[in-house]
């Protein structure tokens, strides 16, 4: 029986750290996401200055 619990709990240790991976992962694109809507924003406002002179 303590053979069940010892193989439930590293099972589940396993998902949390599959669960952590993934959550790193999302931040890292979350950043890569943001910094790109930055880089966008930068560009539109260079286009629209442009059209200002």
């Amino acid at each position: 029986m303590e053979l069940h619990y010892i193989s439930n709990l590293e099972t589940a240790l396993e998902f949390v750290a599959r669960l952590k991976m993934d959550n790193e992962n999302l931040k890292k694109s979350n950043g890569d996401y943001l910094w790109s809507i930055d880089r966008l924003k930068t560009t539109c406002q260079i286009v629209a200055s442009s059209f200002k002179r």
